[in-house]
């Protein structure tokens, strides 16, 4: 799977993927830290915290497509990256291999969802209660 990907690094504040642009790869961080944002109105609202072991971009992998949030580094960091372009060169040659890959996505994206169900509803009982 090496040779599918490409090591990068980052100084503090690169902005890695910017909300509304098209993407085509999946991160995975080495080292350092970066912060998940999502711009509306002009007002930026911190979603996640990222670091060493935690990977974004992943639905990119299966369907390239516009980005739903920033991603900036805020530390220096060493990063892997797989294209969309390489997945796919993976599927085809190593299909249990792109199979293992699919099903910690899937996992990975359930786990979010979940998360940002529970954030929803959180916020609709607030919601309510201010209505009162």
């Amino acid at each position: 799977m090496v040779g599918f990907l490409q090591v990068e690094r980052a100084n503090p504040q690169r902005l890695l993927c910017k909300q509304g642009d098209v993407g085509d790869s999946a991160f995975l961080i080495l080292r350092g830290e970066a912060r998940v944002s999502y711009i509306t109105n002009g007002v930026e609202t911190m979603l996640a915290k990222l670091e060493a072991g935690d990977y974004f971009g992943e639905v990119c992998l299966v369907e390239p497509g516009v980005r739903s949030a920033d991603v900036k580094t805020t530390s220096e960091c060493l990063f892997l990256k797989l294209s969309h372009a390489a997945f796919q060169q993976i599927m085809e040659s190593h299909p249990n291999l792109a199979a293992r890959l699919l099903a910690a996505i899937i996992r990975m994206t359930a786990a979010r969802l979940r998360t940002t169900n529970k954030r929803f509803a959180d916020s609709m009982l607030m919601a309510r209660a201010w209505a009162k």
